[in-house]
């Protein structure tokens, strides 16, 4: 979720010698935490939770500042963490929202963190997904990147019925069914809204979602290095856990489908942009492709990659979309133009005028990829 899109590209400390600058200090946080504790996850750095670039450090009185580079008109949104997900700020109920920083007029934001995720009782974390959401039997075994990943899966009302189903992979599991595993307390509503086309139009399909490493997402999903964000890229890694373990271990336990026509990949952000890599590399698995504010980088090999789309022979079905004000625009825009221009005939964009980078807007925006990508009418 950027700003602008050349923002990720730049080096931090080049990039201050050409904006303006903010500076954000911490003046009050929960007592016992540590000073040089805190990170910055925010647009600049694709929401990593532990940037050595946008780590705070305590200035002569002890309290965690950054300077950040800024733009004279540009909006951010930012959270303070310590390191990792897991413990973000958040408000004494456990809920939270993204902070925001606007300029101009702004040179130093004063923060009071009230209270950290890790530290709310567990008895706050009720889970809100659907009985229908369940967790692989066994953590799966990721030879490709030496790990092993939790993988939750969504059955449809009629699973039961003896049929094969389609099967729509998903990034980021976290925050696809359940406001007690989502980072920002709120959840794409993704089981809740599979149902709901179930009970009025008839389609069922299973979802598969991948829980993120939340100090490997950034590199699991990325395909090259930058240098900016310090990652080396284990997009293709990735890319082959998907197809070749995850894929293999659907089809081998579930009642699943496993034509391309019926196979789906779909993502927001760095989700979205490993969603469109996955199926330029793999278009034999993958025939359904959606794309959700796609974060594809203007890096030179990011560039090279786009230039290079190309339909495959085996037509694939493409959905991209993007808020109107929405961070990412350009991008995604960029990306449907080239596609357009490689021959891509299946094609939709849209263009949502209220879009926001939050869970409630991908929600609304998985469900028209989905509508789109099955053919199911409106």
């Amino acid at each position: 979720m950027y700003i602008r899109c050349l923002i990720v590209a730049l080096p931090l400390l080049a990039a201050m010698s050409l904006r303006g600058q903010v500076v954000v200090l911490v003046e009050a946080m929960p007592q016992g935490t540590a000073p040089d504790s805190l990170f910055l996850a925010t647009d600049a750095n694709c929401w990593s939770p532990c940037s050595p670039a946008f780590r705070l450090v305590p200035d002569a009185l002890g309290r965690p500042s950054l300077t950040l580079p800024i733009g004279p008109s540009d909006t951010v949104r930012f959270r303070v963490c310590r390191g990792r997900w897991r413990a973000v700020e958040c408000r004494p109920d456990g809920t939270d929202a993204p902070r925001r920083m606007v300029v101009p007029g702004t040179d130093t934001v004063r923060l009071r963190v009230e209270a950290w995720r890790d530290a709310i009782p567990q008895k706050q974390l009720a889970s809100t997904a659907l009985k229908s959401v369940r967790f692989a039997p066994r953590q799966l075994e990721m030879p490709q990147l030496g790990k092993h990943r939790s993988v939750r899966v969504y059955f449809p009302p009629n699973y039961f019925n003896g049929r094969a189903f389609p099967v729509i992979y998903m990034h980021d599991a976290q925050r696809l069914f359940d406001n007690a595993t989502s980072p920002s307390r709120a959840e794409w509503r993704v089981d809740e809204l599979m149902d709901a086309l179930y009970y009025s139009r008839g389609f069922s399909a299973i979802v598969v979602g991948i829980y993120a490493d939340e100090k490997e997402r950034t590199r699991e999903l990325t395909p090259w290095p930058n240098d900016s964000l310090g990652i080396d890229g284990q997009g293709d890694a990735y890319a082959r856990f998907v197809v070749k373990t995850l894929k293999p271990f659907v089809d081998g336990h579930y009642r699943s489908d496993p034509r391309r026509e019926r196979t789906a990949i779909i993502g927001a952000e760095l989700g979205g942009l490993a969603s469109v890599y996955i199926a330029q590399q793999h278009p034999e698995v993958f025939g359904l492709v959606g794309a959700i504010a796609p974060a594809i980088e203007p890096c030179p090999k990011a560039r090279d990659f786009q230039a290079k789309l190309k339909p495959s022979k085996r037509p694939q079905r493409v959905y991209l979309a993007v808020g109107e004000g929405q961070p990412h625009r350009q991008c995604t825009e960029a990306l449907h133009s080239q596609m357009q221009s490689a021959g891509f005939a299946d094609l939709r964009l849209n263009l949502c005028p209220h879009g926001q980078p939050e869970e409630w807007y991908y929600g609304e925006e998985f469900e028209r990829a989905v509508r789109f990508l099955f053919g199911i009418r409106e």
